[in-house]
């Protein structure tokens, strides 16, 4: 029997021990979990006929669909002491989440997972021919694909995805990739003692998650999942065996913010010429120039004046900014640290906002999904010149794939978009999480162009700060982006 999930009211803390006891007085012959996801004390396990509890470890993780070498080492470290991570060169990583875990326990992973749609085209013909038009698993289902056609046709990627069972497909592999990185990583851990996949039937509002489809059909996820359990982990990590081959070709002079220098170094150790944005005067012969920022807010307030000179530039030279953390509110603030994105600081602090610098309003969302896919888009675009694009990211994108995208930003050129029903900030997420199904469906972009006077502002949400000079996609990327910036 388990009796409780994932507890953070204190009130149903306190009934833990009393459901255990009735539980066991009204059947003394199986065992009793008494909170899957040891959120609230550790998880606790009373044995056949037995009143004392056995401490062990339940762990509740999801990761989202890109496993980089941070959550891939997590999971292979998890249930560790300080001491033996650092024996192995993981002693940084954690990733137990709100888990209660104590090493030396036995360990088991009971909820990890990514999601993806059936495909829904063909489930919906079954649910037309054999199914119940009363019942809510036939009513989603119909919505959703409803709302996916909708998403591709306002996006523009229609042309792209024309035939949607590829669409849902495509989904699938995604799914598929991540399950089974995930579980790589657990089957390399010899401090876990199991684990359970979140989960094999979907429906109501965790529909995504599922391994096979209402009518029980697999999903790639089933087969990936097959197929690691019967491998010999670990496998490689394919974002690290991306071949850089591109080169630094602009012309025009280069401009950095760069407070955390990690730009800056890899620049310098690539001999890159470049100034900092600290010596920039405006030129009165209306020179073009490439700014390139790291940063979402400027560090010290008499730095404002070296922004303005920039939108001068950009506005009235034709000059082109590049943002790669840009000024925004961000409705996940706190979700996004584990995944090395923006450091997330609020509106009402900002200065490149309070000041009115920065010249337009974004908003951010999460975008990472638990059980509910984002597919994030790469499109044949010379800042992913190299790559693999006019498909979802996944491979060899797993390092810099974005955790959050611009809602619904009005740009001049995307180079990247995104569609998804996750919004873990949703106010009414509780009303809308229901047997009839999930959250709205939403889009965004996550590289997008915009004009600005005469020049251009290049807005990134891919995760490129913390990952130049350490991953070659990283590098090809922002190479791409200075290459493609010298030719607007």
């Amino acid at each position: 029997w388990e009796l409780f999930n994932e507890l953070h009211r204190p009130v149903l803390n306190q009934l833990m021990r009393p459901m255990a006891m009735l539980t066991r007085e009204l059947d003394p012959s199986r065992l009793i979990l008494d909170e899957s996801g040891g959120w609230a004390f550790g998880a606790n396990m009373y044995l056949p006929n037995e009143k004392e509890p056995t401490k062990f470890n339940d762990i509740h993780n999801y990761a989202g669909a890109y496993i980089n070498e941070k959550i891939y080492n997590s999971y292979v470290s998890m249930a560790m002491t300080e001491e033996e991570k650092k024996a192995i060169g993981l002693g940084k990583f954690k990733r137990e989440g709100k888990s209660k875990v104590v090493p030396g326990m036995m360990s088991f992973l009971s909820e990890l997972g990514y999601g993806s749609l059936a495909e829904l085209v063909s489930v919906n013909k079954k649910f037309e021919a054999e199914g119940n038009p009363l019942t809510p698993a036939y009513r989603y289902h119909k919505r959703l694909h409803e709302e996916q056609q909708q998403m591709l046709i306002e996006t523009g990627l229609k042309s792209l995805y024309p035939d949607m069972s590829q669409f849902y497909l495509e989904q699938q592999h995604v799914h598929g990739a991540a399950n089974k990185r995930m579980i790589e990583a657990i089957r390399s851990n010899p401090h876990m003692d199991g684990y359970c996949v979140h989960a094999l039937t979907g429906g109501d509002w965790i529909l995504g998650a599922g391994l096979i489809d209402s009518w029980l059909e697999p999903k790639e996820a089933y087969h990936s999942i097959k197929a690691v359990n019967s491998a010999q982990p670990p496998l490689e990590n394919k974002s690290r065996l991306f071949k850089d081959g591109i080169n630094f070709s602009h012309q025009r002079k280069l401009f950095v913010y760069d407070p955390s220098k990690k730009l800056i170094n890899y620049l310098s150790s690539n001999n890159v010429d470049f100034e900092l944005l600290e010596t920039y005067k405006k030129d009165d012969n209306g020179q073009k120039h490439i700014f390139i920022s790291t940063e979402e807010d400027i560090g010290e307030e008499n730095e404002i004046d070296q922004f303005k000179s920039l939108f001068q530039s950009v506005e009235e030279d034709g000059s082109v900014a590049i943002f790669l953390e840009p000024p925004a509110k961000r409705e996940s603030a706190s979700m996004l640290k584990e995944y090395d994105a923006a450091s997330a600081r609020s509106t009402s602090s900002n200065s490149l906002l309070i000041h009115k610098v920065f010249p337009f309003e974004i908003t951010c969302r999460a975008s990472f999904g638990f059980w509910e896919p984002s597919m994030h888009i790469a499109l044949d675009h010379p800042i992913f010149k190299g790559m693999p694009t006019n498909c979802m990211m996944d491979e060899p994108y797993q390092e810099v794939a974005p955790m959050e995208t611009f809602y619904q930003l009005d740009a001049d050129d995307y180079a990247a978009k995104t569609i998804t029903w996750f919004r873990p900030e949703d106010d009414q997420k509780g009303e809308k999480r229901t047997y009839l199904g999930g959250e709205d469906v939403w889009h965004g972009s996550d590289l997008a162009i915009k004009n600005f006077g005469k020049g251009k502002i290049i807005l990134s949400s891919l995760i490129l700060k913390n990952k130049i000079g350490k991953y070659p996609i990283a590098n090809a990327i922002l190479k791409n982006m200075i290459n493609y910036a010298d030719t607007l």
